[in-house]
């Protein structure tokens, strides 16, 4: 059995794939080796799994950016409403909005007034074009009615280098790659962009604390099989899989790899999850008007 996964090895999700695969492999009976495909936020990794056999041979980890791709793309090679069968989703990971020391705000409402005094003079950056950041940042400029100036780069760690630096001032990152700056006392820390208080960041609310739930959302990833398999092969590995998220051992290692939030789903609430992302994104895009690299 294969494996795809959109990410290099050694990535966060990276690891979610290869401690998925090593518990699946007893359980199944046969080898479950990871496929990695990484490039182009997942566009990569998807276009060649919907390709496969709908024989139960072949799973992908699917994740947000996918989504967020397809929205982006004008005539996508996928279509995720169509083309995978989810069978069950494994966490979310979860962003932190971020300033630079030298921005004069300490809150999120600080911030807006700002921004709204200052419109343009700050800008954001983002690891390129269409990735989550970006389209976060762009979701933060709609609910607040502000304007900042977005700054792409090659990757989410060269982004970091030049906020640390001062040269973009604002972020919306992945919890992993802010974090140690954040403890260092190098970022400043707003809020969360998660439904509660991450317990990584207790003194920091959540979006939905500060007014504005629609930005609260996390960035899901979970299991997939193309489009056409059995409903027998799916509730199979729903089962499967669900029994080796719950163990505590695995959820601590991912926990430590990457700060993600192990959970669990049925495929059909994992299939409304992608459903209402789609959605979301084509709405985010549309009045954005942002189109892909």
């Amino acid at each position: 059995m294969r494996l795809i996964a959109p990410t290099t090895a050694g990535a966060p999700h990276d690891l979610v794939s290869r401690l998925i695969a090593e518990r699946l492999a007893p359980t199944l009976g046969q080898p479950v080796i990871v496929d990695n495909q990484p490039g182009a936020s997942g566009v990569l990794a998807i276009t060649k799994f919907i390709q496969a056999a709908p024989d139960g041979h072949t799973l992908a980890l699917v994740f947000m950016p996918q989504a967020i791709q397809q929205a982006l793309i004008a005539k996508a090679p996928y279509d995720m409403a169509r083309d995978i069968a989810p069978v069950i989703l494994l966490g979310w990971d979860f962003n932190i909005l971020v300033v630079h020391p030298s921005v004069p705000a300490r809150s999120v409402a600080e911030l807006i007034a700002y921004l709204k005094a200052n419109p343009g003079k700050l800008n954001f950056g983002s690891g390129g074009s269409g990735s989550p950041a970006h389209v976060f940042g762009e979701s933060f400029k709609q609910a607040t009615g502000t304007q900042m100036t977005h700054v792409p780069f090659k990757g989410v760690m060269p982004a970091v280098q030049d906020l640390l630096a001062g040269r973009v001032q604002v972020m919306i990152g992945l919890a992993p790659a802010v974090m140690p700056h954040i403890r260092s006392g190098a970022l400043r820390p707003l809020a969360a962009a998660a439904p509660k208080r991450l317990p990584a960041v207790p003194d920091v609310p959540s979006f939905a604390e500060v007014g504005y739930p629609e930005l609260a959302g996390g960035a899901w990833f979970g299991i997939a099989v193309p489009a056409g398999t059995s409903a027998g092969i799916v509730a199979r590995l729903n089962r499967d899989i669900a029994a080796i998220t719950a163990a505590a051992e695995l959820r601590s290692k991912i926990a430590a790899g990457g700060g993600a939030e192990i959970t669990s789903s049925t495929p059909e609430e994992f299939r409304a999850i992608i459903a209402a992302d789609l959605e979301r994104w084509r709405r985010v895009v549309r009045q954005a008007n942002l189109k892909a690299d």
